[in-house]
């Protein structure tokens, strides 16, 4: 018994392509602001506040980093962002199970 090969038209290969070239676009649009950030964070202050950082990092340092964990106001908000988190999942997890339960009898 023979497979048949199924062969996509023009069109759809007009899409494929245009569709990959959006999606790759749509990536790059929402990552570059995160690498941006991160380029940032490990360059040279003064640098940065020139403009001269744009695509890749200049005068690579990570002072900002040791400060950051030198301070332990930084500990503390993570643990409060923990205990939100945490905390808000349970009661919505509780209040959506008890209005859901009368609703499926």
């Amino acid at each position: 018994m023979k497979k048949k090969i199924m062969h996509k038209s023009m069109g759809e290969n007009i899409f494929d392509i245009s569709n990959f070239i959006f999606m790759i676009v749509l990536i790059t649009v929402m990552l570059y602001p995160l690498y941006y950030v991160f380029i940032v964070s490990i360059s040279n202050g003064m640098v940065v506040m020139m403009g001269r950082v744009n695509f890749y990092p200049i005068q690579v340092t990570f002072d900002t980093y040791r400060v950051l964990l030198n301070n332990s106001i930084i500990f503390n908000s993570m643990k409060n962002t923990v205990i939100y988190t945490v905390s808000g999942t349970c009661l919505s997890l509780l209040l959506s199970s008890l209005c859901a339960f009368p609703l499926s009898r």
